[in-house]
């Protein structure tokens, strides 16, 4: 007996609904089920819905979801809807950049994971087995069930509120945030690195990177060599410090920040979106954190209170690691984040094959700015 197949139509924001839904219960889940989406917390175009209470204001924007999403089952009659096809049942898919789909069963609590069949084997069990890695924290989704073969992994469906934090509430960074850093650094014991051989490491590495990148098509070469000056400039400047012999690393999310932290009940914390998860300098992920709350954040903040709300972050987070060391000096911190940073976005340069550089570039801006009075103070 046939499966069953299952139309999935596009309606916004990379969001495919099963066409199959009735109105009334895509209503009810799009209300109920959709904390971790920003798409339905965001602002909308119109100031004066924007400055109506939270729950009028994520109402405003499902009924109009729901209109986009009843004028596409009307293009779907006519076969001109922008659809997607499953034998695997669920309300909402997601198509993601590397041809993965997710689809979400709200009612079920699980989403699922499913590969295509033109990925290499090697890339699925590495997807597949940072989702075992992220578990394993005790902070990542449970893993329901996977299967390397058949390419997909089934996980439990968080529906927490993802997490708002200011610089103005350091107090609530400290006690929420470092102790799941600190969680997740302990994962796997930190360990020492050879400054020596990490220096020579990452400039091999990004170098590679860079070269690999130079192939691709439309590939803007002028902006390839202010990447190149960048990352040079910062390994000489952790040349100068030579009386440094060891840095630490541990285990390190790669993409730490608010949208993809999950509050529950009684502060139960849960994180999400593990595809960067690997072994990195310990103050990565509470590096990228602020850097990206500063960002994201409608307040301009000064770099002396970005500054101050980093080093009275990193010396509590060190302090509760435990570590023996002596905390190193926020020059070499700052340009070993400089590095770890620019070299994960290559690598997401390569692994999706597009030489778009607005990313990097405007990371690259960012740290520009903020590194001379940041080192000055």
């Amino acid at each position: 007996m046939a499966k069953k197949i299952y139309s999935y139509l596009y309606v916004d924001n990379h969001m495919y609904i099963n066409s199959e839904i009735s109105l009334i219960t895509l209503y009810y889940i799009l209300h109920k089920f959709t904390k971790p989406f920003p798409y339905f917390e965001r602002d909308t175009k119109y100031k004066i819905i924007n400055a109506m209470p939270v729950a009028l204001k994520k109402n405003f924007i499902v009924l109009n979801f729901i209109k986009v999403f009843v004028e596409k089952k009307l293009l779907n009659k006519r076969k001109t809807a922008d659809q997607i096809a499953s034998n695997t049942f669920g309300h909402c898919l997601l198509n993601l950049r590397e041809g993965e789909v997710k689809i979400f069963n709200f009612t079920q609590k699980k989403v699922i994971t499913i590969y295509p069949s033109s990925l290499p084997e090697s890339y699925v069990k590495e997807q597949m087995n940072i989702a075992n890695k992220a578990f394993r924290t005790g902070l990542g989704p449970k893993i329901l069930s996977m299967n390397y073969s058949k390419k997909f992994v089934v996980e439990e469906y968080i529906n927490f509120d993802r997490a708002k934090f200011s610089i103005s509430q350091p107090t609530i960074l400290n006690l929420k945030i470092i102790s799941v850093l600190n969680q997740l650094t302990l994962t796997n014991n930190p360990y020492k690195v050879n400054l020596y051989s990490y220096k020579i490491t990452k400039k091999t590495s990004i170098e590679t990177l860079l070269n690999n990148i130079s192939k691709l098509n439309n590939c803007n070469l002028i902006t390839l060599q202010k990447i190149t000056e960048f990352c040079l400039n910062e390994i000489s400047k952790i040349e100068k410090e030579y009386f440094v012999e060891n840095i630490w690393f541990g285990l390190s999310h790669g993409d730490f920040w608010e949208g993809n932290i999950l509050l529950g009940k009684n502060n139960k914390i849960k994180v999400i979106d593990w595809n960067t998860l690997g072994n990195r300098n310990i103050y990565f992920d509470l590096y990228w954190m602020i850097f990206m709350t500063v960002h994201t954040s409608k307040h301009k903040y000064t770099v002396q209170e970005v500054s101050l709300l980093l080093e009275q972050c990193i010396k509590h987070f060190h302090h509760n690691l435990n570590l023996n060391d002596e905390l190193l000096n926020k020059n070499i911190r700052l340009s070993i984040f400089f590095l770890d940073c620019i070299e994960l976005k290559l690598q997401m340069i390569c692994n999706t094959r597009t030489s778009n550089f607005d990313d990097i570039e405007t990371w690259i801006e960012r740290f520009n700015k903020f590194q001379q009075e940041y080192i000055t103070n």
